[in-house]
């Protein structure tokens, strides 16, 4: 016996609602996860047997490798570590003391950006001299904004810092420099 009949309408109602609501949102779901799984196999990514996008490269291009190559034998003769593709973050960092907010401004200044080669110190790595081997990129304005910047950070930590573009000059412009820092 019901005894409230619109309810017992709008209950069915409802829950014939749900019912197709959730069919719905189910088939959603396995749309979403077939149309994921057909996009990995397009890309050779699974997230499902543990493969992932990546491949190695090389550290360095080919004029770098060059460079580093002519420096090996100068780091050696002032009895230097030659580093190379060092993040300026691991060396360089943002004064304590600052609000939260502007810590994380000034930290993302230098966190992705690194250095093509440092001259370190053996037995504390600390650097005595950065090189940064300028090409064609270095030509336009951005940067150049940005090869200010960070030369400005070098400068204010007392971290020499040496734009090179020739490989014939190097041995010569780096011994300069660190006769220069050694006063030989």
């Amino acid at each position: 016996m019901i005894r409230y009949p619109q309810l017992a309408t709008i209950t069915a109602a409802t829950l014939t609602a749900a019912v197709i609501l959730s069919l719905f949102l189910l088939a959603l779901f396995l749309l979403w996860l077939l149309r994921g799984r057909h996009l990995s196999q397009d890309s050779g990514f699974s997230s499902f047997d543990g493969e992932y996008p990546y491949e190695p490269r090389a550290l360095l291009t080919e004029r770098e490798a060059q460079f580093y190559q002519a420096l090996r034998p100068v780091a050696a003769r002032y009895t230097l570590h030659l580093l190379s593709k060092v993040r300026v973050a691991d060396f360089i960092g943002v004064c304590a003391g600052l609000e939260k907010a502007d810590y994380r401004r000034f930290f993302s200044k230098i966190q992705a950006k690194h250095v093509d080669f440092i001259l370190s110190d053996p037995d504390t790595l600390e650097p005595v001299l950065l090189i940064e081997v300028d090409d064609s990129t270095h030509d336009t304005v951005s940067r150049q904004e940005r090869d200010d910047f960070l030369d400005s950070v070098y400068c204010q930590a007392e971290i020499p810092i040496l734009h090179i573009r020739e490989l014939d000059s190097l041995e010569q412009e780096v011994s300069g420099v660190l006769e220069e820092i050694y006063q030989f």
